[in-house]
């Protein structure tokens, strides 16, 4: 998990890490959402706490360079940093899911290597606002 991120996933935005490995473990599954049809299919992430379960809608599958979002945006204390951030997943976006991107909520990254050093690849997701807590 990022520096700065809440562990019980309440910041507005909380980065988790994972190596893309060659023999398919940790993150390099994230990978299989390069696909446009396995995009279409796969829309959420459920995160298992030890006393619930948090649900996210995919909204955003991208690469971006290897930048701290936390530094970048100023650990998202203002609106501005919040819509910042959320125009440069639309600009990056390889498939998006728009109208995830339009409320105020929380968010989850899930983030991996790519080969090259200054890229990672980025699954953005939504917090689900029903159900799961």
């Amino acid at each position: 998990m990022e520096k700065g991120c809440e562990s019980d996933f309440s910041s507005v935005l909380t980065i988790l890490y994972g190596h893309n490995m060659r023999d398919g473990s940790m993150f390099a599954m994230l990978h299989k959402f390069e696909d446009e049809e396995f995009f279409k299919k796969h829309k959420k992430i459920h995160i298992y706490m030890p006393d619930n379960k948090k649900s996210y809608t995919i909204a955003s599958v991208y690469t971006s360079g290897a930048d701290n979002y936390m530094e970048v945006y100023n650990n998202f204390n203002d609106d501005d940093s919040i819509k910042a951030f959320l125009n440069e997943i639309r600009t990056k976006s390889t498939y998006t899911r728009e109208k995830k991107l339009s409320k105020p909520s929380r968010y989850l990254t899930l983030s991996t290597c790519t080969g090259n050093d200054s890229k990672r690849f980025l699954v953005t997701a939504v917090k689900d606002r029903r159900g799961a807590k």
